[in-house]
């Protein structure tokens, strides 16, 4: 019992250090969605399917990709409970929900439904923000890119020291448990890239990451569950998380990084983040990225990686001055809607004489 109750503090010392610290400090849906997911994927796996339902439900209330989750729970109990002796028919037994499994599967799934269903009712849409703060085309691989290796506020600079364990274990046993909770990272990360407002406000990692997070958080403490010697596996974890979480609340999300800095520096082509990201912390200011306009940082008085529309006129100029445009020999990387980076300096060669008068309106 002792050692269980160990073991229980060290899942919550996990909870509160991979991702959610800086959520702590401020009432927000993130930490209900997040302790709301995580209690709902250990308890589904531990024989509790109605209370498991009943916290998926309320984590999708508050964030509606968690949704999703109901279809990766019997996987999940599959993974866990895998016969070892390979025969089909055990699989498939554990495979196929029971009388109680189901009703936890879809009353759960039901009451998370409730609530699209309600503003159905009464406004005629399944969700207002859906409808007034979603844009398809912003769902973007440069956004999905950003949300889980941004080196300023991605996944992987919130939950480093846990995914390294994750792959270790994986690697040596437990694939089955740990890709799937990958799996489940990766599909309810999905419909937050349409978010107009999707970096706001974070503290620490991104708002999505930091429950996003949670299915990874779940696939170790089901490891932890089963070993005996896991004292010496966690406490390493334990502290590289806490470091990190107080290293992470240095900087403000308008902000880059010390790490995100350091790489734009000496290696900027390896740092390609999403384009609103990189306006925002370069001009510091939570707002819209402007096609008109063209975004440098710099440092030490050289400018070290630049962002521009190379389709408008006005950024070309911005970046280069009138009458002139960026050079060949540029080092540059292209990504979503047309934006461009230039890493390094940026070299600019005169227009020629056709554009040059049509850019001045001759």
């Amino acid at each position: 019992m002792l050692d269980d109750n160990f073991k229980a503090l060290a899942a919550f010392g996990l909870f509160l250090t991979c991702g959610l610290w800086g959520y702590l400090r401020w009432s927000n849906p993130e930490v209900v969605s997040a302790a709301a997911l995580l209690m709902g994927l250990l308890l589904y796996g531990s024989g509790a399917p109605l209370r498991a339902g009943l916290l998926v439900a309320i984590g999708a209330m508050q964030n509606p990709a968690i949704i999703l989750t109901f279809g990766f729970l019997p996987l999940l109990r599959l993974a866990q409970h895998w016969p070892a002796d390979g025969d089909w028919r055990a699989r498939l037994r554990v495979a196929i929900p029971d009388t109680r499994h189901l009703a936890g599967l879809l009353l759960g799934a039901l009451l998370a439904l409730s609530a699209p269903l309600w503003n159905l009712i009464q406004f005629g849409t399944p969700s207002i923000i859906g409808r007034e703060f979603t844009r398809p085309y912003l769902a973007t691989a440069a956004r999905l890119h950003s949300l889980f290796l941004d080196l300023s506020q991605g996944m992987v600079i919130g939950v480093p020291a846990l995914l390294v364990l994750l792959l270790i274990w994986a690697w040596r046993q437990g694939w089955r448990t740990t890709l799937l909770c990958a799996a489940l990272t990766f599909v309810i990360a999905l419909p937050a890239l349409p978010v107009i407002n999707w970096n706001s406000g974070a503290q620490g990692v991104m708002r999505y990451a930091s429950w996003g997070a949670m299915p990874l958080l779940a696939a170790m403490v089901w490891q932890l569950r089963e070993r005996r010697r896991w004292l010496l596996a966690v406490l390493p974890v334990l502290a590289v998380q806490c470091a990190v979480s107080e290293a992470l609340q240095g900087f403000r999300y308008v902000e880059f990084s010390p790490l995100a800095i350091r790489v734009m520096v000496h290696a900027p082509h390896w740092y390609n983040p999403d384009p609103e990201l990189f306006a925002e912390r370069v001009r510091h200011i939570d707002s819209y990225i402007d096609e008109r306009e063209a975004y440098s940082f710099v440092y030490k008085g050289r400018a070290a990686k630049s962002l521009y529309h190379p389709a408008t006129p006005e950024s070309v100029q911005m970046l280069c001055g009138a009458g002139l445009t960026p050079a060949a020999g540029n080092d540059v990387q292209d990504v979503n809607h047309g934006w461009r980076y230039i890493n390094g300096p940026v070299t600019c060669q005169p227009l020629p004489a056709p554009a040059q008068a049509a850019a001045t309106g001759g």
